[in-house]
């Protein structure tokens, strides 16, 4: 769905700070301000492909109950977003709905939500309309091939629709239970069933957070509190190898407070993320910031 962006300096699993970037060009974070931000808390920001929808999730008051999503109009890709609001029902409920994940053309939505009819918790539901500006369908929980009886959320669906990455609470190969990992299924074709979710090598025995993954399907970012809750990504040299071990991104992207739900830009050199860092509304906000690598 998205094009690689900057991934900050390569670190082993320590507190990134002093590091050296190998980017040429990287732009002081820029806080999207309050036609997207409020006092209250703003996350799981997602950017359509022609940068000009900001889909995300907000605890803040306009909404249907409780967590919301949200959609901010850009009048310009990328720039001059219009104030935002929440999605009309049936995609917004009396209940949470969070995680909005567009897919590539613009048509299915992917979003996590604990709606009677899932399988318990949160679970991972998608709606569909026949044009970018149509009414969206009644949302279809994907079931319990995907979704568990635990926490399901943050759905980030690959740019070809065959592979969905998400995190879950579901209980690990090590047994555990209650601790977020990144997983992800597979389908042969977009008319297939999905697979069997699959853990993935990024995991750890901490949490692994937020996944979003890059057009080419071979980077994908992520947060996690292995050295404070920070921005991290994980590379692959082709779509059929596995994952590579995580890196924490470094500064300016990580701070000292807490930096998660990184998107990733289709058409620019853009990382759009949540942070509590100051200078924002207040809680929680969307930030957006600009990188270019170095020549080699």
């Amino acid at each position: 769905m998205r094009t690689i962006v900057a991934v900050g300096c390569m670190l082993s699993l320590a507190v990134a700070s002093g590091c050296r970037s190998p980017y040429a060009k990287i732009s002081s974070p820029v806080n999207l301000g309050p036609n997207v931000n409020s006092a209250g808390h703003e996350g799981s920001p997602d950017i359509s492909a022609d940068g000009r929808s900001l889909y995300f999730d907000a605890l803040r008051p306009g909404g249907l109950g409780g967590w919301d999503i949200w959609l901010s109009k850009a009048n310009s890709p990328h720039a001059d977003f219009g104030v935002a609001a929440p999605l009309a029902a049936p995609v917004n409920s009396r209940f949470d709905d969070s995680g909005p994940c567009i897919s590539d053309d613009g048509l299915t939505l992917y979003f996590a939500s604990n709606r009677p009819g899932g399988s318990g918790d949160f679970d991972i539901w998608m709606t569909t309309r026949t044009t970018a500006e149509g009414p969206w369908t009644e949302p279809v929980n994907l079931g319990p091939i995907v979704n568990s009886s635990a926490y399901d959320n943050h759905p980030s669906i690959s740019s070809d629709g065959l592979t969905l990455y998400f995190d879950s609470r579901r209980p690990n190969d090590q047994g555990q239970q209650g601790i977020n990992d990144v997983y992800w299924c597979r389908r042969a074709t977009i008319d297939d069933p999905w697979g069997a979710p699959e853990a993935l090598a990024i995991n750890t025995n901490g949490i692994e957070y937020s996944p979003d993954i890059s057009s080419d399907n071979r980077t994908l970012y992520y947060d996690s509190p292995l050295a404070g809750r920070d921005l991290w990504v994980s590379k692959r040299s082709t779509a059929s190898e596995d994952w590579e071990r995580g890196v924490n991104m470094g500064s300016p992207f990580n701070t000292r407070g807490i930096d998660t739900d990184p998107s990733i830009s289709a058409n620019a050199p853009l990382l759009y993320f949540v942070s509590n860092r100051p200078g924002g509304e207040g809680g929680f906000d969307i930030w957006m910031m600009y990188s270019m690598p170095k020549k080699k």
